[in-house]
């Protein structure tokens, strides 16, 4: 690798600063303060240099401008005048121009020499900016954040969390996305997840617990009208069930569960769907009974057009999850959506709790006034 080559490479890694020194060090000529060529070039094509010491050297020559000396150069970075005046030559044979006139008493930048230096302090200004940004991204939320969540969930709890997040921390912007699969997150295209599951399996994702959620049996008023009264589960055979169709649960079983007690159905399904909020309106419409998210009933249960069945059963509990991928120096944006969902999401559904508690012992005549 050509020794600029091997400079710029350093750049890039960040490592420009591995042997500066006396970075506001003074250069004397002739008894008098000249500017800071003290700083110039110890840089490029040494053998014994690495790209560390070659990038020092021109971060040290961006520094450098005016008149000076080599030897002021070697005492400013801790070499003899010979090798600054070698390491200059090479650089100069590898860029093929002459970047400094030299004479006996003074040396100073050429028209190309001075184009040079203004390139490069350009380029080390830009890589200042770029490590003050990503020191800062460490301490101040900003940019894009990049959600990724489950449709019924998304829509229903994620979202308000976005919005009180966002009056909070004004300088993120977020980007939901909703979808029905497990997200990738080890391939960088989301921050954060909100999942539900029954738990995790070990991965190499880091998981925060929000809270907890299950589905709930409802129908509409009207249908439950026109049909037999349910009191047990086992009354559930007889009737036109509406089932939510994700997986991993088994089709036209319905395991419900009363505290720690678990009982299995085998249900009629006359409808099959996997979105929950479509299962809602298939409900509203009186196609039978069915399974939904209580987060995905509270607007229905509210408006009385659904009214819970069984309601001291519910079905599928499940967790909710925050995931990321662990990191010792966590993004500020991802590290205070963490906080503040963990915080917010519990306020968000305490409605829904509150729904649902009076909906667990609203009659059926008085859902249907």
């Amino acid at each position: 690798m050509s020794a600029h080559a091997d400079w710029m490479l350093g750049l890039r890694c960040g490592c420009r600063c591995s042997l500066r020194r006396r970075k506001d060090s003074e250069c004397f000529v002739n008894g008098s303060a000249n500017t800071k060529l003290g700083c110039f070039p110890a840089i490029i094509g040494q053998s014994t240099w690495d790209s560390n010491e070659q990038v020092a050297g021109n971060a040290d020559f961006c520094e450098g401008s005016g008149g000076g000396q080599f030897h002021c150069a070697g005492e400013s970075l801790g070499f003899d005048a010979s090798v600054i005046s070698r390491a200059i030559a090479d650089l100069e044979r590898q860029l093929r121009t002459r970047l400094i006139y030299r004479s006996t008493r003074r040396m100073a930048l050429t028209e190309t020499g001075k184009r040079y230096l203004e390139r490069c302090t350009h380029i080390l200004k830009l890589i200042d900016m770029a490590e003050d940004e990503a020191r800062d991204a460490h301490l101040r939320p900003s940019g894009v954040l990049r959600v990724q969540a489950f449709n019924g969930i998304g829509q229903h709890c994620v979202v308000p969390c976005v919005v009180s997040y966002e009056r909070e921390y004004p300088d993120v912007s977020v980007a939901l996305t909703l979808s029905q699969r497990m997200p990738n997150l080890l391939d960088g295209a989301f921050d954060v997840a909100i999942v539900l599951a029954e738990g995790l399996e070990d991965s190499a994702l880091a998981a925060q617990h929000i809270g907890d959620t299950a589905s709930i049996l409802c129908a509409s008023p009207e249908f439950l009208l026109r049909h037999p009264a349910v009191e047990r589960p086992e009354d559930l055979e007889r009737l036109a069930c509406v089932e939510l169709d994700t997986p991993p649960s088994p089709q036209d079983w319905w395991m419900l569960y009363r505290g720690a007690e678990g009982v299995s159905i085998r249900v009629a399904t006359r409808f099959r769907v996997n979105v929950a909020e479509s299962a809602v309106v298939a409900l509203e419409s009186g196609l039978g009974i069915g399974e939904v998210p209580a987060y995905s009933a509270v607007r229905a249960l509210r408006d009385g057009t659904l009214v819970r069945v069984l309601p001291e059963f519910t079905l599928r509990p499940r967790s909710i999850f925050a995931l990321y991928t662990p990191s010792r120096y966590l993004v500020a944006k991802v590290r205070t959506w963490i906080d503040h969902v963990k915080h917010a999401m519990p306020q968000h559904r305490a409605a829904e709790r509150a729904i649902l508690t009076a909906s667990a012992a609203l009659p059926i005549e008085a859902a249907t006034c």
